[in-house]
């Protein structure tokens, strides 16, 4: 299964002139069982085909290319492309004669060789990290974590990336050059509203960049100072919510219900239990001081009589 790192969300964008790098994920494909082709076609945008023996995937333009600068790169069971936009609207001479005609007439398709890289080198870095919105990227969102996964060229160490939390709520990714003396490119994304910051991580694996950010877990009895400054409330009535968040939580393990009636009731039981015992103590008191003075009395009534 092929897939496109970033998806076609970027197709026809007005991205930076120069070099449009794109990264597909074909492991368990050989080179031999890949073919991309170049559509030329007189109505609508031209495109670029990835064809195998169980997929097949198009990518439409809004501008022209040049067929005579498209690479195509396989290594490590991906097919990295390189495209670079068209500085002129008229089509060469050197695109049409390698062309062959299709089965519509109002297209061309050229075939583009695809090299594969061996051993432990890497293409050359320079065009394809230096415009930051050349850099493919996507946001896979799952319920405990969100990863940001960027499409990088290939070559790049994970000495050569540096990753920096910054106060405006975003993340700072810089890739430098191989001897580290300067920056090749720095984009920033915005974090997540609910990531855990101390929890980030990055990873670097065949040219992909993840950087997973790790979710807060919800705790039902915490309140959140902007939905507390939303609703009004004072810090009375916050600390009176979050007293009755604790008992809530004490008594949905002490009734082991959702009924109405038993709740009300058990929390009656817990605001007793938590009342001061000052008032039972004053009245015990009252009651005491007329048990004594009763007593005190009918002794006297007693000793009168006698």
């Amino acid at each position: 299964m092929v897939s496109i790192i970033k998806g076609e969300s970027v197709v026809g964008a007005g991205i930076s002139k120069g070099t449009i790098p794109f990264k597909f994920d074909v492991r368990g494909l050989r080179k031999e069982e890949l073919k991309v082709e170049y559509i030329q076609r007189r109505r609508g945008p031209n495109k670029v085909r990835i064809r195998g023996e169980r997929f097949e995937q198009e990518i439409a333009f809004s501008e022209d290319l040049d067929a005579g600068d498209i690479h195509a790169l396989f290594h490590n069971g991906f097919l990295t492309l390189k495209l670079v936009k068209n500085k002129t609207s008229n089509n060469t001479t050197a695109r049409t004669s390698s062309s062959s005609s299709s089965n519509d007439d109002d297209e061309q398709v050229t075939e583009i060789k695809i090299s594969e890289e061996r051993g432990g080198g890497g293409i050359d870095t320079k065009h394809t990290v230096m415009i930051a919105e050349q850099i493919l990227y996507d946001v896979v969102h799952r319920e405990d974590a969100d990863t940001l996964i960027l499409a990088l060229p290939s070559g790049l160490m994970k000495e050569q990336i540096k990753l920096q939390l910054l106060r405006k709520e975003s993340l700072r990714i810089l890739i430098f050059s191989h001897h580290s003396k300067w920056i090749t490119l720095q984009k920033e994304f915005p974090l997540p509203p609910d990531c855990h910051k101390n929890s980030i991580k990055a990873k670097l694996g065949s040219d992909i960049l993840y950087v997973i950010f790790p979710k807060k877990r919800n705790d039902p009895t915490t309140v959140k100072p902007a939905a507390v400054a939303a609703s009004g409330e004072t810090t009375g009535g916050l600390r009176k919510r979050r007293r009755n968040n604790e008992e809530e939580k004490v008594n949905t393990e002490v009734v082991g219900g959702d009924d109405d009636d038993e709740e009300i009731k058990a929390r009656k039981l817990m605001k007793l239990r938590r009342q001061p015992p000052m008032k039972w103590l004053n009245v015990a008191a009252a009651v005491v001081a007329l048990v004594v003075v009763g007593g005190v009395a009918m002794y006297h009534i007693c000793q009168h009589h006698k």
